[in-house]
């Protein structure tokens, strides 16, 4: 296991560090927590978009942010 920092700025958000398995992709990190619905957000890692086959390392920080803020 090893922990990175994850920022998901939707809704009410969270801030915070996480254990994940050593070898998972950005896909895999995200389908756990964005709905499976990934085409929706933003995904950065380390402030730098990057395709889902990344794999993260040990002290990564990835956020996730929606494409298009919804409103009126």
């Amino acid at each position: 296991m090893m922990k990175i920092m994850y920022t998901n700025n939707d809704g009410e958000g969270f801030h915070g560090f996480v254990e994940v398995e050593v070898g998972t992709t950005v896909d895999q990190f995200t389908s756990d927590r964005l709905d499976g619905d990934i085409d929706k957000y933003l995904v950065k890692v380390n402030s730098r978009s990057v395709p889902g086959n990344t794999v993260l390392a040990a002290g990564d920080r990835v956020s996730c942010s929606p494409a298009k803020i919804e409103g009126n």
